[in-house]
């Protein structure tokens, strides 16, 4: 709580502009580097904000989420992975057919690797990429080179 204060002076002589122009420039960084991993990416929603969601392929199969954000975190990569907030907005950007979903979530014993299975191992939630003033190159650089490693067929 110390530091709000201060965070909350330092954030208020940030040119807002000089902010934006920043994380237009990181955000293009990280989609042209997704564009060039061809076909291993799968990017959802608008890509004009800071925050770009996605999934990764591996042999043409989606790679489970959570098992690529516990990589990014012993890498000290901050995405976050997880279901989205809306459902009707995972049938929607998954193409989850509704009556499908309300099957596998009347399941008992509910958790994210069932749901996934019951819907025949499809995405059921993804990464995302919050990109802000304290990013830099050299952080998308290291996601990128994550995304390479994980996405490799071994």
């Amino acid at each position: 709580m110390a530091a709000v204060c201060d965070g909350l002076e330092w954030i208020g002589g940030v040119h807002r502009d000089a902010a934006a122009r920043h994380i237009c420039l990181l955000r293009k960084r990280l989609l042209d580097g997704f564009a060039a991993l061809r076909n291993v990416v799968v990017t959802y929603g608008a890509s004009d904000s800071g925050c770009v969601a996605f999934n990764l392929r591996r042999g043409g199969a989606l790679l489970p989420f959570e098992s690529v954000e516990a990589a990014a975190r012993e890498r000290g990569i901050a995405i976050r992975g997880g279901c989205f907030c809306n459902p009707g907005a995972a049938e929607h950007a998954f193409g989850i057919p509704a009556q499908r979903a309300r099957v596998c979530l009347d399941r008992e014993g509910f958790t994210i690797k069932r749901f996934r299975e019951c819907l025949g191992d499809r995405a059921v939630g993804a990464l995302r990429a919050s990109l802000g003033i304290a990013n830099n190159a050299a952080d998308i650089d290291r996601l990128l080179e994550l995304i390479e490693d994980e996405t490799r067929v071994h």
